[in-house]
């Protein structure tokens, strides 16, 4: 056999190898992609902030621990992603976290506004600068953007009366400039706003009669389906004390549970107030606030079977 027949042979061979590796190369990546994008996606879902307005996701108020590896996958694949790189960089960190500036700061670089507002939540505990930036500078970044953060500063700002000249003695409040404020912060999915002006109607500030305090409650409610587990919180209290809206234990208590169980650790206040309604209220109402507690207590700072027998509550018990 000449020369040209061999390569006339062996050149589909040397083809169909090639499209094997390429088909082999093609879907390796295409497997890689995916892979990455499901990273990205449930990183979005774990760990929303509530401070970022351009988040992709419903606000997440208590992450799992799953949250950080996945957003790890998610940074690893797109590390020029400021979105992704906010959420990793707030998982399990206080604002007090020394190398949390520099990050926010970096978010910054990347394009994410997002680590304005926590610089903002730094720069007004601490009164300190944070990265070159007083709060007011911060604050004034905020408004210039709109970013719900600020715009809910402002409003606590009004609220607070803290426009008062020098020669004042004592603020004067501006509960309908601070209700503004507060709105255009809900409007952004900003939870915060709509519990500040809930409140405003519900304690009475906008009014004293039920008529009036009775619009603080589908203000809760709101913040209630943001996932806000003080909406809940707020909105169960209201229905169950029934001064302002009409009293209903069943809706009241079910917000009282989606509050304890969106919370995480650390809700002893929603544990205290069911667990003392749940005296007032019918057996089946009970075992359900009950065997809810019961399917959540490995808390590490709640002991649900303790606290029934403080209680003393001999006909029901969470079980072996």
């Amino acid at each position: 056999m000449d020369e040209g027949s061999s390569m006339r042979i062996l050149k589909p061979l040397v083809v169909s190898a090639l499209a094997v590796v390429i088909l082999a190369m093609t879907a390796q990546s295409v497997t890689a992609s995916s892979a990455d994008e499901d990273a990205l996606r449930k990183c979005d879902e774990l760990a929303a902030s509530s401070l970022d307005d351009q988040r992709t996701a419903p606000a997440v108020y208590s992450i799992p621990p799953e949250a950080i590896e996945w957003c790890e996958r998610a940074h690893r694949a797109y590390p020029e992603n400021g979105r992704i790189f906010f959420q990793k960089s707030l998982i399990g960190r206080e604002l007090r976290d020394p190398t949390l500036v520099d990050d926010m700061l970096k978010v910054i670089e990347l394009g994410h506004d997002a680590g304005y507002a926590v610089l903002g939540r730094i720069a007004k505990k601490s009164r300190q600068e944070v990265g070159g930036y007083s709060y007011d500078d911060l604050l004034k970044i905020g408004l210039e953007k709109g970013m719900s953060w600020a715009l809910y500063d402002r409003g606590k700002w009004y609220e607070e009366g803290r426009d008062k000249p020098p020669e004042q003695e004592y603020p004067t409040p501006h509960y309908e400039t601070a209700l503004e404020f507060y709105e255009r912060a809900a409007a952004k999915g900003y939870s915060a706003g709509e519990l500040a002006a809930g409140s405003l109607y519900y304690i009475g500030f906008m009014g004293k009669d039920k008529d009036t305090r009775w619009q603080g409650v589908p203000y809760f409610v709101r913040a209630a389906k943001m996932g806000d587990p003080m909406g809940a919180y707020l909105a169960g209290k209201a229905y169950l004390d029934g001064s302002v809206v009409e009293q209903d234990i069943e809706k009241g208590l079910d917000y009282y549970l989606e509050a304890y169980l969106g919370s995480g650790t650390g809700s002893m206040f929603v544990v205290n107030d069911l667990l003392w309604r749940a005296k007032e209220t019918e057996m089946q109402v009970k075992h359900k606030i009950w065997q809810t507690l019961c399917e959540d207590s490995d808390t590490e700072d709640f002991d649900v079977k303790a606290y029934f027998k403080f209680l003393q509550k001999d006909d029901f018990d969470c079980g072996s």
